[in-house]
């Protein structure tokens, strides 16, 4: 459903047909084919059911604009809109202007110097509050930084997928995610598999003990 229909066709169990529709579209994405519209279109909804659930617009900072996707200008320009609505709800998470800020100072582009000149402004204005919020990993300068040189796009096709698997508990949609970073980086499938596992241990057994409530 739409962002506007979602709420009425959930009956009033927004919160769990929010929960439903994440899942979905974290399955969705691990399909063969997926479309940025498509991804957008679910994160919408579940937005529309509940401004307050944070998690799929993290999730969906990075899933609505993967480069393993084939995104037009106008993907772009909506995914910016859906980003730049979310920083509104979501002000102290900075995965929100991180990817805002690659899509304005590193996707789009234009014929008109003003215009190119604008979005890669916007870019930067994102990027330097993305490095000044809570949680901001401490290697996130350096990686805005190399965006700033613009990036490869294969480098952060690679990256995105490493974190979006981080993301997937199914596991059939997570090996399926996978397989899809193996065939991108050329390395090993079970290899890979294993080194994230590694890394979500270490990460949960941090939280853990310095997080246990």
């Amino acid at each position: 459903p739409s962002a506007e229909a979602a709420p009425f066709v959930s009956l009033g169990y927004r919160e769990a047909m929010a929960d439903y529709q994440f899942v979905r579209a974290m399955l969705y994405l691990a399909t063969d084919q997926p479309t940025a519209p498509a991804v957008r279109r679910q994160v919408e909804a579940i937005a529309g059911l509940d401004p307050h659930f944070e998690e799929p617009m993290s999730w969906g900072s990075l899933a609505m604009q993967s480069l393993t996707m084939r995104l037009t200008q106008e993907d772009y320009l909506a995914v910016a809109r859906v980003l730049e609505e979310a920083m509104l709800r979501f002000p102290k998470n900075y995965r929100m202007p991180l990817r805002a800020g690659e899509i304005y100072a590193l996707r789009l582009k234009s014929d008109d110097p003003a215009q190119m000149r604008a979005w890669k402004q916007r870019g930067e204005e994102l990027f330097a509050r993305a490095v000044r919020l809570p949680d901001a990993p401490a290697h996130l300068g350096s990686f805005v930084a190399h965006l700033r040189s613009e990036l490869g796009q294969r480098d952060q096709a690679i990256s995105d997928l490493r974190e979006l698997i981080l993301y997937t508990h199914d596991p059939d949609a997570r090996q399926r995610l996978v397989k899809k970073l193996a065939a991108l980086s050329s390395d090993n499938a079970d290899a890979i598999a294993y080194e994230l596992d590694v890394e979500t241990q270490r990460f949960e057994t941090a939280w853990k003990r310095d997080r246990p409530e």
